[in-house]
Order: C-alpha cells, then structure tokens, then sequence
C-alpha cells in the first residue's frame, strides 16, 4: 500500500502524529495484518484503536456482487414506475427478471456459488 504524504494526511485533518514501540515480532505481526486487510500500517493502526476492526476494502467479486444489487434495485425501480403506469401485466416481466436475478444470488450466497 502505498504510504500517504504528509500534506495528504493533513488534507484529511490528520495533524496529530502518535508513536509507540513495539518488539521485532509485534511489528511483523502488525505489518502482516496490515497488508491482509490490505491497508497502510498507520491506517490499520488507527483503525484498530478507533473502531477495534479494520473496514476492509470490496474484494472485486463483492464489487461484482454491489453492481448485481444496484441493477436489482434499478430493475424493482422500473416494476414499480409500470405497475403505476401500466398495471400488473407489463410488471410482471420485469419483476420475473429481477426475481431471476436475485434468485441466482442467493444461490451463490448459500451454496457458495
């Protein structure tokens, strides 16, 4: 993970620098958990005494995986705006599609795809 410059970290309003020593091993512990989140070791030393978990990035398949929801909810957005306009019949195709979808995600959520 690339470090942060110092004006980047005072562009965020990070303008208090902490320092603390820690043992050979304590630090190619840290380092490790780091680059497995992945995340700079600062941030996932912050985020470890902020919130005790790191927010891990999307891995590209739960980005895949956002992408099928957003077109999911634009699909029931589209099912709703025909069933108002033009009642339940050209509804039906597109909630039949949206079903279609979410039924092949949920496969994969509960049989590991």
């Amino acid at each position: 993970m690339p470090k942060k410059s110092k004006v980047n970290e005072e562009k965020e309003g990070k303008r208090k620098r902490l320092t603390f020593y820690v043992t050979e091993e304590e630090n190619a512990t840290i380092e490790r958990k780091a680059a497995q989140v992945p995340a700079a070791i600062s941030e996932y030393c912050r985020q470890m005494a902020l919130f005790g978990a790191v927010r891990t990035r999307f891995t590209e398949e739960e980005k895949r995986w956002i992408v099928r929801l957003i077109e999911m909810s634009n699909g029931l957005t589209v099912l709703i705006e025909q069933a108002e306009k033009q009642g339940v019949i050209p509804a039906m195709v597109v909630f039949i599609e949206v079903r279609g979808m979410i039924d092949e995600l949920l496969k994969k959520f509960t049989h590991g795809g």
